[in-house]
């Protein structure tokens, strides 16, 4: 079974590591999973970038199975569409 996890995400790395370890503890996610992620430049930006935030992802999935936009305003609604 192929699924897509979509996930919109600021540059918070720690809490988007909890998420998706919670993700795969919980919920057997098969291995060709794409992800698709929309990162708004926000959150801990004096400590962390975008890199970080794809670097978790890369944990989780393969990195051929993932999507990325990296949005240059902040913007919930323009991830989205």
């Amino acid at each position: 079974m192929k699924i897509n996890i979509i996930t919109t995400a600021t540059i918070r790395p720690k809490v988007l590591n909890n998420t998706y370890r919670s993700f795969f503890d919980k919920i057997k996610i098969p291995k060709e999973t794409k992800l698709i992620i929309n990162i708004d430049k926000i959150g801990e930006t004096n400590k962390y970038d975008e890199n970080s935030v794809l670097k978790i992802c890369k944990r989780y999935f393969n990195k051929d199975q993932i999507k990325y936009n990296i949005s240059e305003k902040p913007s919930f609604a323009n991830a989205v569409k």
